[in-house]
């Protein structure tokens, strides 16, 4: 993957196609403090034609400074995937989320969204979660 916008996260935002191809950051590189996951709570409105795909860069303030690409996407704890419960209640998923999700993802990485929308509009709500990254 090649250089692509990449920009904080805010506490919600709404998932347009000016988003498109770019990537939202959270975890060690977007924030001030530490955090020990995040919870991410996807919405999808129903005319909205796109997905997510949650990526992963080390955490090492070097590995932004220098631009190092995420990658992915990477393991989350699904607690709502693409419209329906968990398929294995709090195990371990990377699947591209197409759907109204709820995930959490571990904080000892520096996490990126990477938004898809050709049409269409969704919201994205992100929570920091105290307590061990271990989710």
């Amino acid at each position: 993957m090649g250089l692509v916008s990449v920009f904080k996260l805010d506490r919600s935002i709404r998932i347009t196609t000016d988003l498109d191809g770019s990537i939202g950051q959270c975890g060690p590189g977007g924030s001030s403090h530490s955090v020990g996951a995040w919870l991410l709570h996807s919405c999808r409105t129903p005319r909205s034609q796109g997905s997510l795909a949650v990526m992963g860069r080390s955490q090492e303030q070097d590995a932004a400074t220098n631009q190092a690409p995420f990658v992915g996407p990477v393991p989350y704890r699904s607690l709502y995937l693409n419209g329906a419960p968990a398929a294995v209640p709090y195990g371990f998923d990377a699947s591209i989320i197409t759907l109204t999700s709820v995930i959490q993802v571990p904080a000892n990485l520096d996490v990126g969204v990477l938004f898809q929308c050709s049409a269409g509009f969704g919201w994205l709500y992100l929570t920091d979660l105290q307590g061990s990254s271990a989710v």
